[in-house]
């Protein structure tokens, strides 16, 4: 793969690690505002917001977050377990229990795509004895909305 194309690639990866970044932010602030309606089972116009949020959020890369399960596809039990809410009315374990999956979720695909990144970013020294960058999905993220 030639160096244009190669730039190309990695601009592409670095864009969809950042969008990557973007939905688990949202779900992050959708799982503040509903922890109160776990707990009191009473939504609010926050609630409704930050799961809208999420959910546009979401949908644009809905196919990173399918999995195959008795020859079909999916959508991983925890992330779809937020989309939606009203069976964490007033269950904690539950909600508990989503959030671990769905967190899980989150962090595979982060590592994929910084992993994916950083082995295009190495293609060009690969031959040359450089070494290409490891990049930390956290510090990726911190460098990419400062």
């Amino acid at each position: 793969m030639d160096t244009l194309a190669l730039k190309r690639k990695a601009l592409h990866q670095r864009q969809l690690l950042q969008h990557y970044f973007a939905i688990y932010d949202a779900f992050q602030k959708y799982v503040e505002a509903l922890t109160p309606f776990v707990k009191d089972g009473e939504p609010d116009n926050d609630l409704v917001a930050a799961e809208e949020r999420f959910r546009l959020a979401f949908v644009e890369h809905e196919s990173s977050f399918l999995e195959w399960r008795d020859g079909y596809e999916v959508i991983n039990d925890g992330i779809a377990a937020f989309l939606d809410p009203e069976h964490f009315r007033k269950d904690e374990e539950l909600f508990r229990m989503m959030l671990l999956l769905a967190t899980t979720k989150f962090e595979d695909i982060l590592k994929k795509a910084a992993r994916d990144l950083t082995e295009t970013r190495m293609r060009p020294h690969a031959g040359t004895g450089g070494a290409g960058t490891i990049v930390d999905p956290a510090q990726l993220h911190s460098a990419l909305y400062r």
